[in-house]
């Protein structure tokens, strides 16, 4: 099960919980179990790149996930300036051929270099969505916008 997977499944487990409802056993022990091994994963390097599209209102840019976490992901190629409200952020997790949509927060920039170049760290928000791939796979921005745009009108 890849780290995104993972990530996906804490995050659902998650969301049921503050919203009241009761986890059963086995659902609470799988978030006991998930949360402790994304900890550990989270101070290590990525063994495969992720990659990704951030997602601001009609903008879309290319990231590179250097950090994740069950909470949270830090990116690097992201925009200097990002507006303080909420975003999109796709994930692609290629060995699942599936992609994660996630709702993300801006909770800390760091300009590494005098480029445009920064680290930017996101928490994550909400449910996130899972959008498994099919031969119509369009790897367009437009597409997330498109997709972002029909699941807050839902």
């Amino acid at each position: 099960m890849s780290c995104l997977t993972q990530i996906y499944q804490y995050r659902k487990l998650q969301q049921l919980r503050e919203a009241g409802a009761k986890l059963n056993i086995s659902e609470a022990l799988a978030m006991e179990v998930l949360g402790a091994g994304l900890e550990s994963q989270a101070s290590l390097p990525l063994s495969a790149p992720i990659s990704g599209v951030l997602t601001t209102n009609t903008v879309d840019h290319r990231i590179r996930v250097i950090r994740i976490a069950q909470h949270g992901v830090v990116c690097t190629n992201a925009p200097g300036a990002l507006p303080s409200g909420t975003m999109g952020l796709r994930l692609d997790d290629a060995c699942e051929n599936q992609s994660y949509l996630f709702r993300v927060k801006v909770s800390w920039v760091e300009h590494v270099s005098a480029e445009d170049e920064c680290k930017v760290g996101f928490d994550f928000i909400g449910n996130p969505v899972m959008i498994r791939w099919s031969r119509g796979r369009s790897t367009a921005p437009q597409a997330v916008v498109r997709l972002e745009s029909s699941l807050q009108a839902a």
